[in-house]
């Protein structure tokens, strides 16, 4: 019986240090991809902007129509937009959320210059 309990104990004891390595090498991966990630609270480029006022700001143009896209001032708000993004992508270039950030900027620019799907052979 005190064999029974002695190899219970062990097996309890091995599963749990199994499991606290999965646990670490679980945390250091968090730790890997956060970080990658600029922090919330890091600011980029001339006009000092969070990635989260980057997103914001991109949401925003998003719902813009075509025509409101190629209004004057469009490309400057662009530019700044830009600057911001490439300064993230110059601290941060493994970001996970800086690619789709600069495919949303490109496809905004060819809004603003009146490029869509149709004209653009």
């Amino acid at each position: 019986m005190r064999a029974i309990v002695i190899i219970v104990a062990l097996s309890s004891a091995l599963a749990a240090m199994q499991m606290g390595g999965a646990f670490a090498r679980q945390v250091s991966l968090q730790q890997i991809l956060l970080s990658r990630m600029a922090p919330a609270d890091e600011y980029f480029g001339r006009q000092k902007e969070s990635v989260l006022e980057i997103r914001n700001r991109l949401d925003a143009f998003d719902r813009q129509t075509d025509s409101d896209m190629q209004q004057r001032g469009t490309i400057h708000a662009l530019n700044d937009l830009g600057n911001c993004i490439r300064d993230w992508e110059r601290k941060y270039p493994r970001d996970p959320w800086l690619h789709p950030a600069l495919d949303r900027l490109r496809r905004d620019y060819r809004r603003a210059e009146g490029v869509t799907a149709d004209n653009a052979g």
